[in-house]
This record gives structure tokens, sequence and C-alpha cells, in this order.
């Protein structure tokens, strides 16, 4: 005589779920990691929130700025004769940033300042009286 049949369900392939798991823990990882670059790079050039420039002189003055070279000038923003502004989200120029000064299609010189001096000032750029003398020198009238 036969013995019964003892019927057991089948077991699921424990390997075959192990690599699925693994395989979408890997594919989830490697897409964190290209969004992050991504974003990383789009985000542009690092950036200083805010510069405070402060003009004594009688002269409205564009602002300039580059990396401590007098080459690949950027605007800074402008400052009203007498005045002070705030511009803000300025491309930040890393260790040495040079500003040139100009009224009316003339130069009133520059000045270069360390990132140190810079943050020990809280960011805030006073323009030298000498860019105003520069400029009254130049022939250029005082701003109205």
């Amino acid at each position: 005589m036969n013995r019964p049949a003892v019927v057991e369900p089948e077991s699921p392939d424990r390997t075959h779920n192990t690599r699925l798991g693994v395989g979408a823990i890997v594919l989830g990882l490697v897409t964190a990691v290209a969004l992050a670059l991504v974003v990383g790079r789009s985000a542009g050039p690092a950036k200083v929130a805010r510069l405070t420039f402060e003009n004594p002189t009688v002269y409205a003055i564009e602002i300039e700025v580059s990396p401590g070279t007098a080459t690949g000038w950027t605007p800074a923003g402008s400052v009203r004769q007498g005045s002070t502004v705030d511009v803000e989200e300025v491309t930040d120029q890393g260790d040495v940033w040079l500003f040139r000064f100009t009224s009316q299609g003339e130069t009133g010189g520059e000045l270069r300042l360390t990132r140190s001096e810079l943050e020990a000032s809280g960011w805030r750029i006073v323009i030298p009286p000498e860019v105003g003398t520069r400029l009254a020198d130049a022939g250029a009238p005082p701003t109205p």
C-alpha cells in the first residue's frame, strides 16, 4: 500500500526576491546621486548674499567687480552720490575682490580687498574719497 502524499505549498525563491530588493535599492541610490549632481550644477556660481556700498563722493558711481584680476569684470551695482546702497546676490569672487568705480564714462579707480577684509567689514565697502578726486581731475562734473 502506498503512503499518503503530503502536499506542501511551494516556497518562494528567496534568492530571486533578495536580488530584486538589492537591485531596487541600488537603482534608488544611483538615481538620488544623479539628481543631486544635476541640482548642484544648475545652482550656478556661489553668491554673497549682500554687499553694502557707501559713496561719500559727489558722483553717482557704477561698480564692477572681478576676482582680483583686471579681466573678467561683472557689474556689481551702482550707488548715488552721497548715499549707501545694498546690492543682493553678488557672484562670489573668491579670496581677492577687485572693485572698479566709474562715472560719466570716466574711471575713478580700483579698490582691492581680500575676502577676510570684506568679512571683517560686514561686507561693507566704502568708496575711497580718491575716486571722487580722480573723477574731478578727469573733468567729470558732479552728478546733479
